[in-house]
C-alpha cells in the first residue's frame, strides 16, 4: 500500500478528544507490511509523523516533516495489544526525509524515536533544528544494508525533498485551495503552529454548493457506468 503526495497537517491538539491532547498525523497499525510512505507533507502535528506500531515493515521515503511537537518518525509496540502472542520486531527503512523542527517541537525530540525493539535502515535523512537534537533515540538496531525496497523505485536526495514536497503535495497542487496554500506557505517560511481549533487559522472555508440533476437516461444502471456520448 502506498501513501504519497498527501498533506497530513494540523491535527487538533487540545480539542474535544476523550483522551485530551490528540494532535496526530498518521498511524500504521500492528503487523502491516509492504507499506510505502513517500513524498508527503507532515505539518504541525504533535505526534504520528508517522507512527508505526508493533511488527510493521514500512518504507518512509522523501517526506517533509515540519514542526512535529513530541515525535517525528516514531515506533512502538503496545504490549497490551499483543497479549497471548509473541512480539514481532518491526523493520523501518527511512531514506531521504527532511525533519524540520519548529516552534512547537520539544527540546528532547529526536528525528527517529523507537520505544520498542526495531530494526532501522537510516540513510540521507536531514534534520533542521535550532539546537542539535539526537537523530535517533530508543531501542533500535541500525542495519548496514537495506532489508527491502520497492522494485524500480528511485528516491530524491534529501537536499531536494523540501522543495519537491511543497511543490507537489496535496490533491490539487496546481490549483490549491486557501487552506492547502496556507499550510504550504507555512512549511516554506517556518510560521506554522500546532492548533487546538480550526478557528485559530480562520475556520472552515465557505464553499458554494454545486448541484446537477441526475438523468437516468445517461447511465447504464446495471453496470453503474455512464453511456457513451
Amino acid at each position: 500500500m502506498v501513501f504519497s503526495n498527501c498533506i497530513i497537517a494540523e491535527g487538533l491538539s487540545k480539542s474535544n478528544h476523550a483522551k485530551g491532547e490528540h494532535s496526530k498525523g498518521s498511524l500504521i497499525h500492528d503487523n502491516a507490511t509492504e507499506i510505502l510512505v513517500i513524498g508527503n507533507l507532515f505539518a504541525n502535528n504533535m505526534r504520528r509523523n508517522p507512527y508505526r506500531k508493533g511488527g510493521t515493515q514500512v518504507a518512509i521515503l522523501n517526506n517533509y516533516i515540519y514542526n512535529p511537537g513530541g515525535a517525528a518518525i516514531h515506533y512502538k509496540l503496545e504490549k497490551q495489544e499483543w497479549r497471548g502472542k509473541d512480539p514481532v520486531t518491526g523493520i523501518i527503512v527511512a531514506v531521504g526525509n527532511v525533519i524540520n523542527f519548529g516552534e512547537d517541537s520539544r527540546r528532547n525530540i529526536s528525528a527517529g524515536s523507537f520505544e520498542s525493539p526495531v530494526q532501522v535502515y537510516w540513510k540521507d535523512n536531514r534534520v533542521i533544528a535550532m539546537n542539535e537534537p539526537k537523530a535517533l533515540s530508543g531501542n533500535y538496531t541500525l542495519l548496514d544494508s537495506v532489508p527491502f525496497w520497492p522494485e524500480g523505485l528511485e528516491v530524491k536526495p534529501a537536499a531536494e525533498v523540501k522543495e519537491s514536497v511543497l511543490k507537489n503535495a496535496g490533491a490539487f497542487p496546481f490549483n490549491r485551495d486557501e487552506i492547502d496554500s496556507r499550510i504550504i506557505l507555512e512549511g516554506q517560511t517556518g510560521k506554522g503552529k500546532i492548533i487546538d481549533s480550526e478557528k485559530k487559522v480562520g475556520g472552515y472555508p465557505h464553499i458554494e454548493a454545486v448541484y446537477r440533476r441526475f438523468n437516468a437516461d445517461e447511465w447504464d444502471l446495471n453496470s453503474l457506468t455512464k453511456k457513451s456520448e
